[in-house]
């Protein structure tokens, strides 16, 4: 049996007219729609749910990759750092910040690498003075220097220990290239000698070298005025203190 949807009246399946109101009983597109409209209340939340996770997955996805890429900036930032290449590694932090401003060991990192930098740039100040010969001026600052970074409790100022090092030494050798027109004494040309065997730079085998000959030409002078004077004992001694005092150098 079959209900009339206009006026209820109850009829035999099949029929296509209501036989009490004369009404079409096949459903119209009007009622098609309303029939559609009425899922969409329940169609319209699914959705936005699906496409509301699909939107935080690809959202965590990409601040994962974000995440990940810091972390190795971060870490090639501590190598290039360590390394003693400082301005690389402030970049790769300041890189790493924009990513994630709100990491505070980034700032602290960067904080540290710009500390350095700034000590680096004090250091090659001191080798400008050594070049020009202010040797005094050199010799005052890189003092400073070492007594400020002996107070500093940072694993990263630790890697300016060399280039201290080798600051020190160029002015060591500078020192002695100056003093070596005033020095006569074989025992004192001796000493500074001993002083260069410490240093591990190019230059000192020149200085070594006129220090070398300054030995040998102090010392034939004073043999031949002592043979002159027929003290061939002390002129023959002389020679061997000579020999004596480049003895050590020469072994190296």
């Amino acid at each position: 049996m079959t209900e009339c949807p206009h006026c209820n009246h109850v009829m035999d399946d099949g029929a296509r007219f209501c036989s009490q109101c004369g009404k079409n009983l096949k459903r119209t597109p009007e009622q098609n729609s309303t029939a559609k409209r009425s899922w969409l209340p329940i169609i319209t939340p699914f959705i936005m749910l699906v496409v509301m996770g699909v939107a935080l997955y690809f959202v965590y996805d990409y601040q994962k990759d974000v995440n990940t890429e810091v972390v190795a900036m971060k870490k090639e930032a501590e190598q290039e750092a360590l390394a003693g290449e400082y301005r690389k590694a402030e970049k790769l932090l300041v890189g790493a910040i924009d990513r994630r401003p709100q990491i505070e060991a980034l700032q602290q990192e960067l904080g540290s690498v710009q500390e350095a930098l700034t000590w680096d740039k004090e250091l090659e100040a001191v080798g400008q003075w050594i070049e020009e010969g202010s040797l005094k001026k050199a010799s005052e600052k890189l003092t400073a220097i070492q007594e400020s970074l002996r107070q500093e409790d940072s694993r990263l100022l630790v890697t300016l220990i060399p280039k201290m090092n080798e600051m020190d030494s160029r002015l060591t050798l500078k020192e002695i290239n100056q003093e070596l027109s005033k020095v006569t004494n074989v025992d004192e040309l001796a000493g500074k000698l001993n002083t260069l065997s410490g240093l591990n730079l190019e230059e000192a085998s020149k200085v070594r070298d006129k220090i070398f000959e300054k030995i040998v030409n102090q010392s034939t002078k004073k043999a031949e005025a002592a043979a002159g004077e027929k003290r061939y004992a002390e002129a023959i001694a002389i020679i061997d203190q000579g020999g004596c005092s480049m003895f050590p150098m020469m072994k190296n």
